[in-house]
């Protein structure tokens, strides 16, 4: 009896970690697209991240004493944020308000994914193994990326493509360099290293053609902290070499989609890049707003699109912190959200997908509007700790193969963090999740070092 029980634990313990790592793979290649898969029960969708991680909750719990490997400081926050989470899907619950599940379930359910992934990654194995996943994923991801920007609709994937966004998308071409980066000079094989100079230079090409700002500030605070981390002079040399790799392969690229295909995506690229210079040099909207009856060209249409999307998300901002006026110590609960009135108004009318949702495109001010100071405090709390413990640890690194986990998973969340002051990062299950199993691999990789000195 014992010994069956033994072999069904086995057996669901493996399941267990192929769904993870699975659904790793599915989320880094195909963005919300895959994310977006669910099952309906009683016209109620289940979503196939809250399927994985309704599966894995035994496990969790079976493991629970394992957890106690990590800082008990870093639990017990982390315990305080999630039942705080807890009190408010409670409340909305009571409401009868399926829009606070939605809520608890982004910002405080795939928390759940932080202990998944410390007890996925338990050893070297499933570490490497995940390094791969992250470049295979990067290579469709790449294919994907091309599809949104410069494909056709006769594409026979592109209606499963087209509900992926490209800010997604983008962010992981990030996490994949940062990844690439950090194990450039542990490589010892020159085709491979040609390889990794190559892909990253595909990944650099597409966050410059996919036009979001946001991704280009991304990645050059990914390139300073990596400089930080791995050494000036050790960088210097990479960032040259990458910076030659670059020439060709972006030259190659820009051909074929602007000569040979003759994409019209280049002035969208112009007008995006003119309205980042407005900003810095100050210009004011009222010299880029135009009428009903202005028929702009389609370079000028761009730079006024590119211009007032910042304008866009200043007044979104502004208008989230007047929504948390009253309720700056605890927010406004979940379920709740600002109307905002940026050129019209716009309901939320569903909790699932194509909810018509405006998210705030900041995680600290979702956050603040949410669960408040207190929440915010916490959640600081949190991933400042995780950059300072992981630092720390790597000052007394006994592997060096493990040191480069650890600054290519925090080069990852550095990227992550910049791009969720600008996006609904935290808002969408493709992207939120991976701030929970950088942290879980994060504790995971320092285990496993410290268990091999």
């Amino acid at each position: 009896m014992i010994t069956l029980v033994q072999k069904l634990y086995s057996k669901y313990s493996l399941l267990v970690r192929i769904l993870f790592f699975s659904l790793l793979f599915g989320v880094l290649s195909f963005g919300r697209a895959f994310s977006v898969i669910h099952i309906k029960v009683h016209s109620f969708p289940i979503f196939i991240t809250e399927i994985v991680l309704f599966i894995s909750l035994p496990l969790i719990m079976i493991k629970g004493r394992e957890l106690l490997k990590i800082p008990s400081l870093f639990l017990n926050i982390v315990l305080v944020y999630f039942l705080f989470g807890c009190f408010y899907l409670l409340n909305g619950v009571l409401d009868q308000n399926l829009f606070a599940l939605r809520d608890f379930v982004l910002l405080c359910g795939y928390l759940l994914f932080l202990p998944l992934s410390f007890i996925c990654f338990k050893s070297l194995k499933p570490v490497k193994l995940f390094l791969f996943i992250i470049i295979f994923a990067d290579l469709i991801a790449i294919v994907i990326g091309k599809i949104l920007i410069f494909g056709t609709h006769y594409f026979w994937l592109y209606g499963f493509i087209s509900k992926a966004k490209t800010f997604q998308i983008g962010i992981v071409y990030g996490m994949s360099s940062a990844f690439l980066f950090a194990f450039y000079s542990y490589l010892n094989n020159r085709v491979i290293k040609s390889f990794v100079l190559f892909l990253v230079s595909v990944n650099l090409y597409m966050l410059i053609m996919f036009g979001e700002r946001s991704l280009w500030i991304a990645t050059i605070c990914l390139m300073i902290f990596l400089m930080l981390n791995l050494g000036f002079k050790t960088m210097g040399k990479v960032y040259y070499k990458l910076f030659v790799f670059f020439i060709f392969v972006g030259a190659m690229l820009f051909y074929t989609n602007f000569i040979v295909f003759k994409s019209p995506h280049l002035n969208v690229l112009i007008g995006k890049s003119k309205s980042l210079v407005r900003v810095f040099t100050g210009w004011s909207s009222d010299h880029l707003i135009l009428n009903k009856y202005d028929k702009p060209t389609l370079r000028g249409e761009s730079e006024r699109i590119g211009y007032d999307n910042i304008i866009w998300r200043s007044k979104i901002w502004s208008q989230t912190i007047e929504f948390t006026s009253g309720s700056y110590l605890f927010g406004k609960g979940f379920g709740y959200y600002p109307v905002y009135d940026v050129w019209g108004y716009q309901h939320p009318h569903s909790p699932f997908t194509d909810s018509n949702i405006t998210p705030a495109h900041n995680y600290f001010l979702t956050i603040f509007y949410k669960l408040g100071l207190f929440g915010l405090a916490l959640f600081l709390f949190i991933n400042i700790y995780v950059f300072y413990y992981t630092i720390r640890h790597l000052k007394k690194s006994n592997s060096e193969f493990i040191k480069l986990v650890l600054i290519g998973t925090l080069g990852a969340l550095v990227f992550w963090h910049v791009m969720a002051m600008f996006f609904d990062v935290i808002d969408s299950p493709p992207t939120s999740i991976f701030l929970w199993i950088f942290i879980g691999l994060i504790f995971a990789a320092v285990r496993i070092d410290e268990k091999a000195a």
